[in-house]
């Protein structure tokens, strides 16, 4: 693991590698480290950005077209036009103020592209052309195309004749207001064409949009990187979340093994904490057992590291309704507290989930909501219905309905509680799917095979 105090003296290319790989966090040290070098950093931007995207690496082609909108070097023109090929209907934001800014040195590049596209896909390099207007670039050939698009579809090519500027479109357009003399989108490229808009060029804050530090990202990463974040790590944060990462996953002997070893030696209690999870999601002997529980009863021992080891033990089902209501009091170990409240699935608890659905810490709120859901606290059911409201705890109010809301334990209930939330709750696609994991929950909660997940490659219909 690469650390952040040298990333200053790192190949651009190796960093932007390593942070497509998850091994480093994609935060304003990193971003800082690039755009320092100025446009001595585009030739490895560009080099990167122009290979085939891989599956196994996050995809930063926003975070590199934002860099080059920063930079502003015409080197990265060609970068630029291949991400719009790749996707010619989905064009990343910051590519829309990226290539205008380039004025006449975009015009050839973005033509060529359009010449390759059919209609149905050239709609936003039409846009991208038109931009170009408010640069003061005037070209008869992006007017032909722009008047082409005209005819193709009347409302964009207004919208973008009206955008590039250019007078000369006035007799197209009013020609198709003599036909339609109310439609709005051709009155408004009149009169933008007529009497143009004052466009001024905001600042662009590129550090807005990154977090100060942020951790690696596990998810894309293979068991050995994270072992080794997990066995060698500086910071005791990312060596906590390389532990988790194995929380509830597949792991081999080796990994249980290095678990083990940091439960026991870390010396950060948040590592060991993260550890004794971790462990616990997979591992039911006798030994970890008692372990668990010796650690847990020793009041020596961090209060953090205390509260790790209570989840553990809820999620090997070992009673821990006395030492939870002790720990309970510390406030700075309560969120993980009530996270292994919830785990046990000890009904006795559920007082203190109803306590905190309006807690104003947002992860103890999460937890309070996910508690009320698992211990299926029918009571509460309104309380969630109007959390569906709440950007930031709609999706934790949706489970958490989903998982309480009346309805026996079996397909064909669920399948019409599935029906009715989607009406009741306008679920978009990606709210479905939770609310199907939810519901699959369910079924493994009562002991049956779930039935919503989609089919893997290896899975064979019930």
């Amino acid at each position: 693991m690469l650390p952040a105090d040298q990333y200053a003296t790192t190949p651009v290319y190796t960093l932007i590698e390593e942070a497509a790989q998850g091994r480093i966090g994609i935060d304003q040290r990193w971003l800082r480290a690039i755009l320092d070098r100025g446009p001595a950093a585009i030739d490895d931007i560009v080099r990167y950005g122009l290979q085939p995207p891989a599956e196994n690496r996050l995809d930063l082609t926003d975070d590199l077209v934002a860099m080059v909108r920063y930079i502003r070097d015409p080197r990265a023109l060609g970068f630029l036009t291949e991400v719009v090929r790749r996707d010619p209907t989905d064009v990343p934001d910051d590519l829309n103020f990226a290539l205008p800014a380039f004025g006449e040195a975009a015009v050839e590049p973005l033509l060529n592209l359009a010449k390759e596209l059919e209609e149905d896909q050239a709609g936003e390099v039409a846009f991208l052309l038109a931009g170009l207007g408010q640069k003061g670039v005037r070209d008869p050939r992006i007017l032909d195309l722009l008047l082409d698009r005209l005819e193709y579809d009347m409302r964009d090519g207004a919208l973008c004749l009206g955008l590039y500027g250019d007078p000369a479109a006035i007799p197209a357009i009013e020609k198709l207001l003599a036909e339609m003399p109310s439609d709005n989108q051709l009155l408004f490229a009149l009169n933008e064409l007529k009497e143009p808009s004052k466009v001024e060029d905001e600042p662009f804050d590129i550090w807005a949009s990154y977090p100060e530090v942020s951790a690696p990202d596990f998810s894309v990463m293979d068991e050995p990187a994270r072992l080794e974040i997990l066995r060698t790590g500086s910071d005791a944060s990312d060596r906590a979340e390389a532990a988790h990462s194995f929380f509830t996953d597949d792991m081999s002997d080796e990994a249980v093994t290095a678990l083990l070893l940091a439960a026991r030696t870390d010396p950060a209690a948040e590592v060991r904490a993260r550890a004794w999870e971790a462990v616990a999601s997979h591992e039911d002997a006798k030994e970890i057992r008692q372990e668990l529980t010796k650690r847990l009863n020793d009041a020596g021992v961090d209060p953090i590291e205390r509260a790790g080891c209570l989840v553990g033990l809820a999620l090997l089902d070992a009673p821990i309704h006395d030492q939870a209501v002790t720990l309970y009091e510390n406030a700075e170990i309560r969120p993980k507290v009530l996270e292994a409240m919830w785990r046990s699935l000890d009904r006795r608890f559920g007082k203190y989930f109803v306590s905190h659905l309006d807690d104003p810490h947002l992860e103890t709120q999460r937890i309070a909501i996910r508690g009320v859901g698992y211990l299926q606290m029918r009571g509460e059911l309104a309380r969630l219905k109007a959390l569906w409201g709440e950007e930031e705890l709609r999706e934790d109010a949706l489970y958490a309905f989903a998982l309480a809301a009346p309805a026996d334990p079996n397909p064909s209930s669920l399948r019409s509680l599935l029906k009715r939330m989607s009406a009741d709750a306008q679920l978009s696609e990606d709210e479905t799917e939770l609310v199907m994991l939810a519901l699959d929950e369910r079924l493994r909660m009562a002991g049956k095979s779930p039935v919503f997940r989609p089919l893997g490659p290896d899975d064979e219909e019930d």
